[in-house]
């Protein structure tokens, strides 16, 4: 029952990321707006890379792959290459 209700979260979230990548390039959406949604779309589909890294930061593992992807998300981001940020 564990793994029907995870695969069903799994496939949701990326449901929902594909559908946010879609709007995205929607032609006319202004910067700002392709900003905030890609930054939704990564919320949704890296919230796992995102509470991992932290958490092995809190335990003293630095620079594990969550801890690098996010970093380099956030590279992406700042250099406005937000598709690459979210893939």
């Amino acid at each position: 029952m564990q793994n029907i209700r995870e695969n069903k979260k799994q496939i949701t979230q990326i449901i929902l990321t594909v559908l946010l990548f879609i709007l995205a390039h929607v032609p006319n959406v202004p910067q700002l707006g392709q900003f905030i949604i890609y930054l939704v779309a990564y919320l949704i589909i890296g919230a796992s890379v995102i509470k991992e890294a932290v958490e092995h930061l809190f335990q003293g593992k630095w620079f594990d792959e969550n801890f690098l992807m996010m970093i380099a998300t956030v590279g992406a981001f700042l250099v406005k290459q937000y598709p690459e940020a979210v893939a």
